[in-house]
């Protein structure tokens, strides 16, 4: 019997599913970065938008656009470069010396629609904290000296030895707390231990207005960030 001739969009469907994605990203449009399926979206709410982007060595992203001032938080540095829409390929800085530090880019005020390539030989992953409100220009009230304070973002830090807590303390704004690295920690809020953390990369986000503590409760030391959104 005949094969009956496969549809032209079959066809082109069987194509463009065979190809890596580092070529389908030549053929695709910008896209929000929260749409961009390695800038992994993991929560939203109101003004906020979280998202966990994991880069394999020798893989890209598709093209996409960042409009809103975004703080980062590096989990895993790689050897990355980035391509602008329309220019070269440049390779870019190495960020933070360690994993754990923050980088800040004020979109809002230099919108950006680029790609980027993981040149290296392992991952690079970081948590992404975009701020699509207004912002605020209020003293920064968490725990300790802020390391990022602007109108969008206080970023603060905490290293906590096994067994250790901070100070009971209060965010006017919603706050992220994220492990950077290895270890076991808690997040108390009216003395009710909640938000347990025991890799590098687990997160939670916590009302602000509301007293709380972060407890490492394992048996080395530990390393935290907040982020108040504002």
């Amino acid at each position: 019997m005949r094969r009956k001739p496969e549809s032209i969009a079959t066809l082109a469907f069987s194509v463009l599913s065979a190809m890596p994605l580092s070529l389908l990203a030549e053929e695709t449009a910008p896209v929000p970065v929260w749409e961009e399926p390695r800038h992994r979206l993991v929560y939203e709410r109101d003004d906020i938008r979280i998202f966990n982007t994991s880069i394999p060595a020798g893989d890209r992203s598709l093209y996409h656009r960042h409009e809103h001032p975004t703080l980062y938080v590096v989990l895993n540095i790689g050897a990355m470069r980035n391509q602008d829409l329309g220019r070269d390929w440049v390779d870019l800085p190495a960020g933070p010396a360690a994993a754990g530090g923050f980088l800040y880019r004020d979109y809002a005020a230099e919108p950006q629609t680029h790609r980027v390539e993981n040149v290296g030989d392992h991952s690079f992953q970081v948590i992404g904290v975009v701020n699509l409100g207004a912002g605020s220009e209020g003293e920064a009230v968490g725990a300790g000296t802020p390391e990022v304070h602007n109108r969008w973002f206080d970023g603060y830090r905490a290293r906590l030895a096994a067994g250790e807590s901070t100070a009971a303390h209060r965010h006017i704004h919603p706050v992220l707390v994220v492990q950077v690295g290895a270890g076991r920690s808690l997040v108390l809020e009216h003395d009710w231990p909640t938000a347990e953390k025991t890799v590098a990369g687990a997160w939670s986000v916590h009302d602000g207005g509301v007293d709380h503590v972060l407890r490492n409760a394992g048996t080395a030391a530990v390393e935290l960030v907040e982020i108040e959104i504002k």
